[in-house]
């Protein structure tokens, strides 16, 4: 560590059931050294999270693109909480490498919040999709194959992007 810099670390995992004083570790740090008080609760972010988008937003609409993934789906359900699902804009693109059904359940957990989730099918977009690239020997530029039939690592980061 480096008192000078507030700067501590450790080698080991002081989380794990196994570590001996592992929490009163974590409780000095937190409460003696970074000087914590510990008043967080899940409700009380929320809460915050709640307040902070009405006073950003206002009276505003927003669209929330929502990814399928947890991020996205909990801002969601934060923005219509803070403004009313008729304020938000959901919209998720379906690219074809969700988990099987994954879409359809962001669809319904928001739907139970009065979220309306736009929906739109775009796996034929992302599967037949092709770029240019220039290969940076030759400097000879090709349109690589279509994603669904490219085995090369580097042409499939260009199409993805």
């Amino acid at each position: 560590g480096c008192d000078k810099r507030k700067l501590y670390g450790v080698q080991f995992h002081p989380e794990v059931d196994l570590t001996e004083k592992g929490m009163a570790m974590f409780r000095n740090f937190l409460f003696g050294v970074s000087g914590l008080q510990g008043l967080f609760t899940p409700a009380s972010r929320e809460e915050q999270c709640v307040q902070q988008i009405r006073q950003k937003v206002g009276s505003s609409k927003v669209l929330c693109l929502v990814s399928g993934g947890v991020d996205s789906t909990v801002c969601c359900a934060l923005l219509a909480k803070a403004l009313g699902p008729e304020k938000v804009v959901a919209a998720h693109i379906d690219n074809g490498f969700m988990r099987l059904n994954e879409s359809a359940l962001v669809g319904e957990s928001l739907k139970s919040l009065g979220v309306q989730l736009r929906v739109y099918d775009c796996e034929e977009d992302f599967l037949s999709a092709t770029t240019e690239v220039c290969n940076p020997r030759t400097k000879v530029r090709y349109t690589t194959k279509p994603l669904r039939e490219t085995f090369q690592p580097e042409d499939k980061r260009r199409i993805i992007g």
